[in-house]
């Protein structure tokens, strides 16, 4: 009996130390920022209204992510985060957004021109929540949003 246990020990200990190690490699690849797209931040602030526009450009894409803030004289501020893409210097958005303690959303345009971001507006569908035609947004609102550090 003893001779098993000792057999028996031994095995495991042989087992255990023949165990065979894994290494495994891992590729780094860095990704560039398309040299065009930066973070950038802009601010409307006169006549006690006041809109700022951060945005977050993701690499290698149209893509962008921020947030927007709008606290006009005299009407209910909201404060939230967009999500949209820039096509041909316009950026067309959905707007996630606090108002009054409730969460609501709407598309939201920007056209960026000379270091601006101007605030489009047009028709909107009947629940007011997207344009009812992105092609149509005016871009002469009065809101200019100049670029900041």
């Amino acid at each position: 009996m003893k001779s098993r246990i000792l057999f028996s020990i031994a095995f495991l200990t042989l087992f255990v130390s023949c165990k065979k190690e894994t290494v495994t490699t891992t590729k780094v690849i860095e990704k560039t920022k398309q040299s065009a797209l930066e973070d950038e931040y802009y601010v409307y602030d006169q006549k006690g209204s006041k809109v700022e526009l951060q945005l977050f450009h993701l690499a290698n894409s149209d893509s962008v992510g921020g947030t927007l803030n709008f606290a006009f004289a005299e009407k209910d501020s909201n404060h939230g985060d967009i999500f949209g893409k820039v096509t041909n210097g316009i950026l067309i958005a959905d707007y996630v957004f606090q108002s009054e303690g409730k969460e609501s959303v709407r598309q939201v345009a920007f056209k960026f021109k000379d270091d601006k971001a101007i605030l489009g507006y047009g028709d909107m569908t009947s629940d007011g929540t997207h344009f009812k035609d992105v092609t149509k947004v005016k871009f002469d609102s009065g809101v200019p949003l100049t670029k900041a550090d």
